[in-house]
């Protein structure tokens, strides 16, 4: 399965599992640098989710300044959303505490979690997420703002199409 198979089984089960609204995928925090394949919010708080595919990019993810210092990062619950195959693989003694599993069976595509003790200490950034949701509606009033001008300037172009259409009209009836 590849790591996009992964990240779109992993927004439908926030968005189903979870109840999670809104839901993004691979946006990032200018803030912290830290990019979370899916982030989410419900009641509880906001969940992030990390999908591996390969035991390397496993290993490299424990190497990230907000993985090291959780605080840094976002996400009040935090999972790792991988393949029945990997999970088997990965050592038990390598899946940091306080983080959640969600395997996928490959054939069926079957989600089941894996149960996992929460830190009560867990602490994460909420300046991050803030500036997080900040950024998000930032590029919404852009695009919406950029939208917008496109669609005055196709008025003004229908107008113009319009006005030669009718002139055009108008020259053709007067011969």
């Amino acid at each position: 399965m590849t790591h996009d198979e992964l990240i779109k089984h992993a927004k439908q089960w926030l968005l189903s599992a979870k109840q999670c609204n809104p839901v993004f995928t691979e946006k990032g925090s200018a803030k912290t640098g830290e990019m979370p394949d899916v982030i989410g919010w419900c009641s509880a708080g906001s969940i992030i989710v990390e999908c591996k595919t390969s035991i390397s990019d496993f290993r490299a993810d424990k190497k990230k300044e907000f993985r090291i210092n959780p605080r840094k990062g976002m996400g009040l619950f935090r999972f790792f959303f991988t393949t029945q195959i990997l999970y088997n693989i990965i050592p038990k003694r390598e899946w940091p505490e306080g983080w959640g599993r969600v395997v996928i069976d490959e054939l069926t595509n079957r989600v089941s979690q894996v149960r996992c003790k929460w830190s009560k200490e867990w602490m994460f950034d909420k300046n991050a997420e803030i500036y997080f949701f900040c950024e998000i509606e930032f590029m919404k009033y852009r695009i919406s703002e950029d939208k917008q001008k496109t669609i005055n300037e196709n008025k003004n172009y229908e107008k113009l199409i319009g006005k030669s259409r009718n002139e055009k009209f108008l020259f053709c009836q007067s011969s």
